[in-house]
């Protein structure tokens, strides 16, 4: 612990034992802990806490007793010397300057000495209010405005955020805090599994998919699954006398792409569409029992050309303001974004860039559908493929690869 000057220096020459520092560091010490309740730099008994009074008593004190009374009796000037040093360094910090310098020690470092490390938190600027952060402070931890993102499990223990989310069980925490499961999942051992039921690996509900009502592969022809059971529009309950009802049935015709010739053919078969394209195209392809359509792009190869894309499209009808979910399997050759829109709303937009042509699910998707004082509400499905990889690198235009998205079993319905 260093001197701060009160004591040496001018009057050393003249008083050579004289040495003051220790104790007006004690000082300095007493008047950053004069408030109650905080935990004191050092334990010595002249930087205990204590209020204004207090500090300047302990500090002649301090002074009297660890050096002027040290002072041989052989050397009684230098002792007489001392004393009146000391008197005068009292009466100095009780001067009204010594008061403000109380207040300042109290207003912008008292507080910084809770218990355990704790910070003081809350103090406004002219020194009022404020207060020590708990170990537990969510909007304090460790140190003022340091706060915990509770709404991704995290909490404050010990003056640490961590993690204290049901991390086996917890749908929004599954695994680690923060790792949400995807919409028609839950977690389960720390891992995200189906919700309802699963055909390969798509989660459904077979209580509802028209493709896979009651079990999986069996496809309604009405498009309606009703509890696990295909029905006829007629066969479903409505109330007696009403106007027109908008039923559950899918969405989507033909979502299996079915009446493809043999050979294939490079339209899709109705009542899809191509829709607006650019070096892209669409072929429908069948393989046995199996029919699909494959949304393809050319590679371009100058900054002008721009992207290349293709869009699949079918106009549906759905029921106003209920809620749908979309589902499908897709596989992807080479690397390309896949969007999807429904109506004007976009619901899905992914890039992918791994392992080409691996079989996944696509969904469920959930939307709403748009509102409208009509009993039925048309609107455009589109499925958007394009091959905007990485257009710019290094300021220079990159010639886009071109891609391939095989897809079927497209399915719009109510869960």
């Amino acid at each position: 612990m260093t001197s701060n000057g009160c004591g040496s220096g001018a009057l050393r020459k003249y008083v050579p034992q004289l040495s003051f520092g220790h104790c007006c560091d004690m000082h300095d010490y007493c008047y950053d802990n004069c408030a109650s309740g905080r935990v004191e730099k050092c334990t010595e008994p002249y930087c205990s806490p204590g209020q204004f009074e207090r500090c300047n008593s302990v500090f002649y004190d301090c002074m009297h007793e660890t050096v002027c009374e040290r002072i041989p009796w052989y050397h009684p000037i230098d002792r007489v010397n001392c004393e009146a040093a000391a008197v005068f360094y009292t009466g100095v910090v009780m001067t009204s300057l010594g008061g403000d310098a109380f207040k300042d020690a109290t207003k912008q470092r008292c507080g910084a000495y809770c218990r355990s490390g704790a910070p003081f938190c809350g103090m406004g600027e002219d020194g009022a209010g404020g207060s020590c952060a708990s170990t537990t402070d969510n909007s304090n931890c460790g140190e003022c405005g340091q706060e915990c993102d509770t709404g991704r499990g995290f909490a404050c223990r010990g003056s640490k955020c961590v993690c204290t989310a049901d991390v086996f069980n917890d749908s929004s925490n599954c695994g680690a805090c923060g790792n949400k499961c995807p919409f028609g999942t839950k977690c389960s051992r720390g891992s995200c599994v189906c919700a309802a039921d699963t055909c390969g690996n798509l989660c459904v509900n077979k209580q509802r998919h028209p493709r896979n009502c009651g079990s999986c592969g069996t496809v309604c022809a009405t498009g309606i699954c009703w509890d696990g059971v295909c029905k006829r529009p007629e066969d479903l309950p409505t109330p007696s006398g009403s106007a027109p009802t908008c039923l559950p049935t899918d969405a989507v015709k033909n979502g299996g792409f079915n009446g493809i010739p043999l050979l294939g053919a490079s339209v899709p078969p109705s009542p899809w569409s191509i829709g607006d394209s650019k070096f892209g195209g669409i072929d429908a392809r069948r393989v046995g029992p199996l029919s699909f359509v494959s949304l393809h792009t050319s590679g371009t190869t100058s900054p002008t050309d721009g992207i290349a894309f293709v869009q699949l499209v079918q106009d549906i009808t759905m029921c106003p303001g209920k809620a749908y979910e979309l589902t499908g399997t897709i596989s992807m050759g080479n690397k390309g974004n896949l969007r999807i829109a429904v109506g004007n709303k976009v619901i899905f937009n992914k890039f992918y860039d791994d392992a080409p042509f691996q079989n996944r699910a696509l969904g469920p998707l959930p939307f709403t559908a748009p509102a409208s004082d009509d009993t039925f509400v048309s609107v455009r499905l589109v499925f958007y493929l394009d091959n905007n990889l990485i257009p710019i690198r290094f300021g220079l235009a990159v010639p886009q690869s071109a891609t391939n998205l095989v897809l079927d079993d497209v399915s719009i319905y109510q869960p």
